[in-house]
Protein backbone atom coordinates (compact mmCIF):
# COMPACT_ATOMS: atom_id res chain seq x y z
CA UNK A 1 0.00 0.00 0.00
CA UNK A 2 2.57 2.45 0.80
CA UNK A 3 4.16 1.87 -2.82
CA UNK A 4 0.99 2.13 -4.45
CA UNK A 5 0.39 5.87 -2.39
CA UNK A 6 3.76 6.48 -3.17
CA UNK A 7 3.37 6.43 -6.81
CA UNK A 8 -0.49 8.25 -6.52
CA UNK A 9 1.06 10.89 -4.98
CA UNK A 10 4.61 11.16 -7.43
CA UNK A 11 2.10 11.54 -10.73
CA UNK A 12 0.16 14.14 -9.16
CA UNK A 13 3.60 15.75 -8.56
CA UNK A 14 4.45 15.65 -12.22
CA UNK A 15 0.31 16.61 -12.91
CA UNK A 16 0.92 19.86 -11.24
CA UNK A 17 4.26 20.67 -12.29
CA UNK A 18 3.21 20.07 -16.25
CA UNK A 19 0.29 22.82 -15.23
CA UNK A 20 2.37 25.12 -13.96
CA UNK A 21 4.73 24.84 -16.87
CA UNK A 22 1.89 25.38 -19.19
CA UNK A 23 1.57 29.28 -20.86
CA UNK A 24 -1.64 31.36 -19.11
CA UNK A 25 -3.00 30.79 -22.60
CA UNK A 26 -3.25 26.72 -22.57
CA UNK A 27 -3.98 26.77 -19.26
CA UNK A 28 -7.03 28.69 -20.16
CA UNK A 29 -8.10 26.68 -22.81
CA UNK A 30 -7.75 24.12 -20.88
CA UNK A 31 -10.31 25.45 -18.71
CA UNK A 32 -12.65 26.50 -21.54
CA UNK A 33 -12.58 22.99 -22.80
CA UNK A 34 -13.70 21.93 -19.60
CA UNK A 35 -16.22 24.27 -19.16
CA UNK A 36 -17.37 23.40 -22.79
CA UNK A 37 -18.01 19.86 -21.64
CA UNK A 38 -19.69 20.81 -18.75
CA UNK A 39 -22.31 22.39 -21.23
CA UNK A 40 -22.32 20.18 -24.08
CA UNK A 41 -22.73 17.17 -21.64
CA UNK A 42 -25.91 18.14 -19.75
CA UNK A 43 -27.24 19.59 -23.27
CA UNK A 44 -26.42 16.32 -25.25
CA UNK A 45 -28.30 14.54 -22.44
CA UNK A 46 -31.48 16.86 -22.33
CA UNK A 47 -32.09 17.15 -26.37
CA UNK A 48 -31.84 19.60 -29.05
CA UNK A 49 -34.44 21.11 -26.45
CA UNK A 50 -31.40 22.26 -24.43
CA UNK A 51 -28.84 23.12 -27.14
CA UNK A 52 -31.20 26.11 -28.42
CA UNK A 53 -32.36 27.18 -25.26
CA UNK A 54 -28.16 27.51 -24.26
CA UNK A 55 -28.28 29.16 -28.22
CA UNK A 56 -30.87 31.91 -26.95
CA UNK A 57 -29.12 32.44 -23.73
CA UNK A 58 -25.93 33.34 -25.26
CA UNK A 59 -27.27 35.37 -28.15
CA UNK A 60 -29.26 37.27 -26.04
CA UNK A 61 -26.49 38.30 -23.76
CA UNK A 62 -24.30 39.13 -26.87
CA UNK A 63 -27.08 41.27 -28.09
CA UNK A 64 -27.31 42.89 -24.48
CA UNK A 65 -24.13 43.61 -24.30
CA UNK A 66 -23.56 45.54 -28.03
CA UNK A 67 -26.85 46.70 -28.87
CA UNK A 68 -25.65 48.87 -31.88
CA UNK A 69 -24.01 47.53 -34.75
CA UNK A 70 -20.79 49.72 -35.78
CA UNK A 71 -19.69 49.67 -39.70
CA UNK A 72 -15.58 49.78 -40.14
CA UNK A 73 -14.44 50.10 -43.76
CA UNK A 74 -11.02 48.83 -43.60
CA UNK A 75 -10.01 49.63 -46.97
CA UNK A 76 -11.94 53.10 -47.59
CA UNK A 77 -9.14 55.79 -48.31
CA UNK A 78 -9.66 59.06 -46.78
CA UNK A 79 -9.68 60.98 -49.99
CA UNK A 80 -12.26 58.89 -50.74
CA UNK A 81 -14.24 58.43 -47.32
CA UNK A 82 -14.91 62.34 -47.59
CA UNK A 83 -17.22 62.19 -50.52
CA UNK A 84 -18.36 58.69 -50.18
CA UNK A 85 -18.42 57.73 -46.66
CA UNK A 86 -22.35 59.00 -46.21
CA UNK A 87 -23.48 57.34 -49.42
CA UNK A 88 -21.97 54.07 -47.92
CA UNK A 89 -23.35 54.50 -44.80
CA UNK A 90 -26.67 54.90 -45.75
CA UNK A 91 -26.64 52.23 -48.47
CA UNK A 92 -26.00 50.13 -45.23
CA UNK A 93 -28.16 51.03 -42.66
CA UNK A 94 -31.49 49.87 -43.31
CA UNK A 95 -30.19 46.60 -43.98
CA UNK A 96 -28.97 46.85 -40.66
CA UNK A 97 -32.51 47.64 -39.12
CA UNK A 98 -32.83 44.55 -37.47
CA UNK A 99 -31.28 41.35 -35.74
CA UNK A 100 -27.29 42.17 -36.51
CA UNK A 101 -27.11 38.09 -35.66
CA UNK A 102 -28.94 37.11 -38.55
CA UNK A 103 -27.47 34.03 -40.46
CA UNK A 104 -27.53 36.21 -43.93
CA UNK A 105 -26.89 39.14 -42.72
CA UNK A 106 -23.47 39.51 -44.28
CA UNK A 107 -24.62 38.45 -47.56
CA UNK A 108 -27.35 40.67 -47.99
CA UNK A 109 -24.72 43.98 -46.88
CA UNK A 110 -22.48 42.65 -49.59
CA UNK A 111 -25.12 42.63 -51.88
CA UNK A 112 -25.81 45.89 -51.47
CA UNK A 113 -22.31 46.75 -51.47
CA UNK A 114 -22.07 45.88 -54.73
CA UNK A 115 -24.93 48.33 -56.30
CA UNK A 116 -23.37 51.38 -54.85
CA UNK A 117 -21.43 53.61 -57.67
CA UNK A 118 -18.27 54.02 -55.12
CA UNK A 119 -18.06 50.43 -54.65
CA UNK A 120 -15.69 48.35 -57.89
CA UNK A 121 -15.52 44.76 -56.17
CA UNK A 122 -16.46 43.60 -52.83
CA UNK A 123 -13.93 41.58 -50.75
CA UNK A 124 -15.64 40.42 -48.04
CA UNK A 125 -18.48 41.61 -44.94
CA UNK A 126 -16.87 40.00 -41.96
CA UNK A 127 -18.71 40.04 -38.33
CA UNK A 128 -17.17 40.19 -35.11
CA UNK A 129 -18.75 39.59 -31.85
CA UNK A 130 -18.17 42.86 -31.11
CA UNK A 131 -21.43 43.76 -33.38
CA UNK A 132 -18.81 45.37 -35.74
CA UNK A 133 -18.91 44.93 -39.38
CA UNK A 134 -15.59 44.92 -40.99
CA UNK A 135 -15.77 45.17 -44.71
CA UNK A 136 -13.30 45.34 -47.41
CA UNK A 137 -13.77 46.30 -50.66
CA UNK A 138 -11.95 48.48 -54.14
CA UNK A 139 -13.71 51.46 -54.14
CA UNK A 140 -13.82 53.57 -57.05
CA UNK A 141 -12.21 56.87 -56.80
CA UNK A 142 -12.79 60.18 -58.62
CA UNK A 143 -10.77 61.51 -61.28
CA UNK A 144 -12.19 64.14 -63.07
CA UNK A 145 -15.92 66.00 -63.69
CA UNK A 146 -18.39 65.92 -66.59
CA UNK A 147 -19.85 69.20 -67.02
CA UNK A 148 -23.45 69.09 -68.56
CA UNK A 149 -25.11 73.05 -68.84
CA UNK A 150 -24.73 73.83 -64.68
CA UNK A 151 -24.47 70.43 -63.27
CA UNK A 152 -21.08 68.39 -63.03
CA UNK A 153 -20.86 64.77 -62.63
CA UNK A 154 -17.95 62.92 -60.80
CA UNK A 155 -16.66 59.78 -62.98
CA UNK A 156 -13.62 57.43 -62.11
CA UNK A 157 -10.53 56.72 -64.65
CA UNK A 158 -12.26 54.06 -66.53
CA UNK A 159 -15.37 56.43 -66.90
CA UNK A 160 -17.57 54.56 -64.55
CA UNK A 161 -20.24 57.35 -63.01
CA UNK A 162 -19.93 58.20 -59.54
CA UNK A 163 -22.99 58.89 -56.99
CA UNK A 164 -24.47 62.21 -56.55
CA UNK A 165 -24.88 65.71 -58.70
CA UNK A 166 -21.86 68.54 -58.01
CA UNK A 167 -21.04 72.01 -58.26
CA UNK A 168 -17.95 72.85 -59.97
CA UNK A 169 -15.22 72.06 -57.70
CA UNK A 170 -11.32 72.57 -58.43
CA UNK A 171 -9.72 69.83 -57.14
CA UNK A 172 -11.06 67.85 -60.51
CA UNK A 173 -10.37 68.62 -64.37
CA UNK A 174 -13.15 69.16 -66.28
CA UNK A 175 -14.23 67.59 -68.96
CA UNK A 176 -16.49 69.37 -71.53
CA UNK A 177 -17.94 68.81 -74.35
CA UNK A 178 -19.42 65.32 -74.54
CA UNK A 179 -23.01 64.43 -75.99
CA UNK A 180 -24.44 61.54 -74.09
CA UNK A 181 -26.20 62.55 -71.40
CA UNK A 182 -25.44 61.00 -67.61
CA UNK A 183 -25.75 57.09 -66.87
CA UNK A 184 -26.95 55.62 -63.74
CA UNK A 185 -24.50 55.67 -61.14
CA UNK A 186 -22.12 53.07 -61.10
CA UNK A 187 -22.37 52.59 -64.84
CA UNK A 188 -19.63 53.73 -67.66
CA UNK A 189 -20.30 56.64 -69.66
CA UNK A 190 -21.76 56.34 -73.16
CA UNK A 191 -19.77 57.12 -76.11
CA UNK A 192 -15.67 57.37 -76.91
CA UNK A 193 -15.68 61.27 -76.48
CA UNK A 194 -15.73 60.69 -72.55
CA UNK A 195 -13.16 58.31 -73.21
CA UNK A 196 -10.98 60.38 -75.44
CA UNK A 197 -10.82 63.65 -72.33
CA UNK A 198 -10.05 60.45 -70.13
CA UNK A 199 -7.16 59.36 -71.86
CA UNK A 200 -6.20 63.22 -72.20
CA UNK A 201 -6.23 63.85 -68.85
CA UNK A 202 -4.44 60.50 -68.13
CA UNK A 203 -1.99 61.65 -70.22
CA UNK A 204 -0.68 64.97 -68.56
CA UNK A 205 -1.59 63.74 -64.65
CA UNK A 206 1.85 63.48 -63.78
CA UNK A 207 3.57 66.21 -65.60
CA UNK A 208 5.33 68.56 -63.42
CA UNK A 209 2.67 71.01 -65.44
CA UNK A 210 -0.66 69.70 -64.20
CA UNK A 211 -1.39 71.66 -61.82
CA UNK A 212 -1.60 74.14 -64.69
CA UNK A 213 -4.43 71.98 -66.26
CA UNK A 214 -7.53 72.77 -65.79
CA UNK A 215 -10.20 70.99 -68.13
CA UNK A 216 -10.04 68.81 -71.42
CA UNK A 217 -12.28 70.05 -74.30
CA UNK A 218 -14.28 66.91 -76.36
CA UNK A 219 -16.48 68.94 -78.15
CA UNK A 220 -15.37 68.23 -81.92
CA UNK A 221 -13.77 64.72 -80.84
CA UNK A 222 -13.61 63.15 -84.25
CA UNK A 223 -14.06 66.56 -85.86
CA UNK A 224 -17.65 66.10 -85.41
CA UNK A 225 -18.32 69.57 -85.71
CA UNK A 226 -15.03 70.89 -87.53
CA UNK A 227 -12.86 67.97 -89.13
CA UNK A 228 -10.22 70.59 -89.89
CA UNK A 229 -10.16 72.10 -85.93
CA UNK A 230 -8.55 70.22 -82.94
CA UNK A 231 -10.44 67.26 -82.21
CA UNK A 232 -9.26 67.71 -78.58
CA UNK A 233 -7.98 70.44 -76.27
CA UNK A 234 -7.14 71.41 -72.94
CA UNK A 235 -7.65 73.94 -70.89
CA UNK A 236 -4.90 76.36 -68.89
CA UNK A 237 -5.76 78.01 -65.84
CA UNK A 238 -4.83 81.06 -67.75
CA UNK A 239 -8.22 83.24 -68.81
CA UNK A 240 -9.20 81.34 -72.42
CA UNK A 241 -6.00 78.95 -72.34
CA UNK A 242 -5.84 76.47 -74.97
CA UNK A 243 -3.57 73.87 -76.14
CA UNK A 244 -4.55 72.18 -78.68
CA UNK A 245 -3.64 69.01 -79.27
CA UNK A 246 -5.26 67.32 -82.52
CA UNK A 247 -6.65 64.09 -82.28
CA UNK A 248 -7.65 62.02 -79.20
CA UNK A 249 -4.74 60.23 -77.69
CA UNK A 250 -4.46 56.60 -79.82
CA UNK A 251 -5.83 58.14 -82.63
CA UNK A 252 -3.38 60.22 -84.65
CA UNK A 253 -2.95 60.58 -87.94
CA UNK A 254 -0.13 62.11 -89.53
CA UNK A 255 0.54 64.46 -86.36
CA UNK A 256 3.04 64.46 -83.22
CA UNK A 257 2.59 61.32 -81.41
CA UNK A 258 1.63 61.51 -77.42
CA UNK A 259 5.32 61.33 -76.62
CA UNK A 260 6.28 64.51 -78.54
CA UNK A 261 3.61 66.24 -77.57
CA UNK A 262 4.18 65.78 -74.06
CA UNK A 263 7.93 66.99 -74.64
CA UNK A 264 6.79 70.31 -76.05
CA UNK A 265 4.50 71.29 -73.30
CA UNK A 266 7.62 69.87 -70.67
CA UNK A 267 10.27 72.18 -72.58
CA UNK A 268 7.57 74.82 -71.87
CA UNK A 269 7.40 74.37 -68.61
CA UNK A 270 11.09 74.11 -67.96
CA UNK A 271 12.07 77.10 -70.27
CA UNK A 272 9.48 79.62 -69.00
CA UNK A 273 7.53 78.22 -66.11
CA UNK A 274 4.36 77.72 -68.07
CA UNK A 275 2.65 74.94 -69.97
CA UNK A 276 1.83 77.50 -72.87
CA UNK A 277 5.16 78.96 -72.78
CA UNK A 278 3.46 82.44 -71.55
CA UNK A 279 0.77 82.56 -74.86
CA UNK A 280 -3.00 82.21 -74.47
CA UNK A 281 -2.73 79.26 -77.34
CA UNK A 282 -0.61 77.19 -78.37
CA UNK A 283 -0.58 74.17 -81.11
CA UNK A 284 1.10 71.15 -80.10
CA UNK A 285 0.09 68.46 -83.38
CA UNK A 286 2.06 69.76 -85.90
CA UNK A 287 5.82 70.15 -85.12
CA UNK A 288 7.40 67.40 -83.34
CA UNK A 289 10.46 70.09 -82.20
CA UNK A 290 7.84 73.43 -81.15
CA UNK A 291 5.15 74.29 -80.79
CA UNK A 292 2.92 76.84 -82.92
CA UNK A 293 0.63 79.80 -82.55
CA UNK A 294 -2.69 80.45 -84.25
CA UNK A 295 -2.45 83.65 -86.39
Amino acid sequence: MARKSKKKSSSFARLGEWLAELSIVGRRRIMWAGLAVLIILPATMLGAGAVEWLDTQLLDQVRAAHPDPVLEFVDLPPSIARIAGSDLDGALLPVLDGDWLADDLCKRLAQRLSSVGWVKNVYSVRRGSDAKFRISCDYRAPFAMVQQENTFSLIDVEGVRLPGIYGYDPAWPVIQGVQASAPKEGQPWQGRDVGAGVALLAAVLNEPFTQQITAAFVENYGGRVDPKSSHVELATDRMGGRIRWGSAPGEEIEENMMGEKLAILRQNYFRTGRVDAGHVIVDVSTFPDRFTVPG
